[in-house]
């Protein structure tokens, strides 16, 4: 036991007192909050510019007399102009889109003449024209893009008005969504945080996994620690031990700057959600799946590098595995809970994705969550002997 702790001493202490090390722990999770506030930021900015928005050049034609038209732009505080009222020669339809078109005018609305008295008579007999209303825009620019939108919904909403057989949900006073704020958070949380967990542990296994057994053979060490009384079984542990603990720290830098910006990035979506739905117990047992997962994920990746010759070899290497465990994370955003099948929670990192996804849903099982738990450290046991097999043999950790 003394020899497993002092390897463990030995990597973390390589590891922790080599900046270029830390910095690799640290900035991703640091970058990632950067780069997500940003985004949020940037997101939120452009909504508050848009709503802003309040003086439009528009032309209307033939505008129905009806005060739903009349009263569209005045109900919401628009301020409209017609290029012909600041000149003495009235401007054509041509031109006036030209307008719209170099982003001088918004939008141009050509109603057909008597257009309520023919929408009404379409009503009545279907065999008659359908009218249509012509409403020219410019998507590139946002303020006309805007003004189109919420036009052309307006125009949906009055169609539906004068047609419609029954209505849904239409007393605004009334609250039709029951869903607990409780349940949506647990909704919410279970489909994106099991991903973002075995994607943020794997990245942060990967960064350092590789230089574990392959840098030792490159720098010519693993000689020498082969040659120490240690047993080749403590080495494997020891490195693996390690290892776990730095992709742990490198896992949850990543994990915190991800929970900080998201409120950012979601904007008044992200008021939709709350981490306090969930008690100590259930943040004991997350993090036992936690463990498990990376102690699987060092494990594999630490094979790979006691496999490989060179650090680019093991990196290489690790690569469809990288791919395999992507696949498997976005498979808690198509599943609509957590399977019930102990069977499943013997797969590797499925049953991880799929103990995780029914903690965070409150849907515990306490039989399916111990087989996740100890088939990932029997997984481990088994990759260690592998790796004790391997430095046995000078085959594999001097072949050239």
């Amino acid at each position: 036991m003394n020899s497993i702790f002092t390897i463990v001493k030995k990597e973390l202490k390589r590891s922790f007192t080599d900046i270029r090390v830390l910095l690799g722990m640290i900035l991703p999770g640091l970058i990632i909050f950067l780069m997500y506030s940003l985004m949020g930021n940037i997101m939120n900015s452009f909504t508050e510019k848009q709503t802003s928005y309040k003086d439009f050049i528009v032309r209307i034609e033939n505008e129905p007399d009806d005060e739903n038209f009349k009263n569209f732009f005045k109900a919401n505080d628009y301020n409209i102009t017609d290029i012909n009222s600041d000149t003495q020669t009235p401007i054509s339809k041509d031109e006036f889109m030209d307008k719209i078109a170099n982003k001088e005018a918004d939008m141009y609305i050509i109603y057909p003449v008597d257009f309520l008295k023919l929408a009404e008579e379409h009503r009545i007999d279907e065999t008659k024209p359908t009218p249509n209303v012509e409403i020219y825009f410019n998507s590139s620019k946002d303020e006309s893009s805007m003004i189109y939108e919420e036009y052309t919904a307006f125009l949906s909403n009055y169609e539906s008005t004068k047609c419609n057989m029954f209505d849904i949900n239409a007393d605004t006073n009334k609250t039709y969504n029951l869903a607990k704020k409780d349940d949506a958070s647990r909704k919410f949380i279970s489909m994106l945080l099991p991903f973002l967990l075995v994607i943020f542990l794997f990245s942060g296994a990967l960064s350092f996994c590789a230089d574990s057994f392959a840098g030792e053979k490159e720098r010519g060490t693993m000689a020498t620690l082969l040659m120490t009384p240690t047993k080749r079984s403590q080495i494997a542990i020891g490195k693996i031990i390690a290892l776990s603990v730095m992709a742990l720290v490198s896992a949850t830098a990543s994990f915190l700057g991800i929970l900080f910006s998201l409120p950012k990035l979601l904007g008044s979506a992200s008021s939709q959600f709350s981490f306090n739905v969930y008690g100590a117990g259930t943040y004991v047992l997350l993090f036992l799946v936690v463990i498990s997962l990376t102690l699987f994920f060092i494990a594999i990746l630490a094979l790979i590098s006691a496999y490989a010759k060179t650090i680019k070899e093991a990196s290489s290497l690790s690569m469809p595995v990288m791919i395999v465990v992507m696949l498997i994370g976005i498979s808690g955003f198509m599943s609509s809970g957590a399977s019930s099948n102990p069977a499943y929670y013997l797969i590797p990192v499925y049953s991880a994705v799929q103990a995780l996804t029914a903690l965070l849903s409150g849907n515990i099982n306490s039989l399916c969550l111990g087989v996740a738990v100890l088939s990932n450290i029997v997984y481990v046991a088994i990759i260690v002997f592998l790796i004790t097999r391997m430095l046995n043999s000078e085959r594999v950790m001097f072949k050239k």
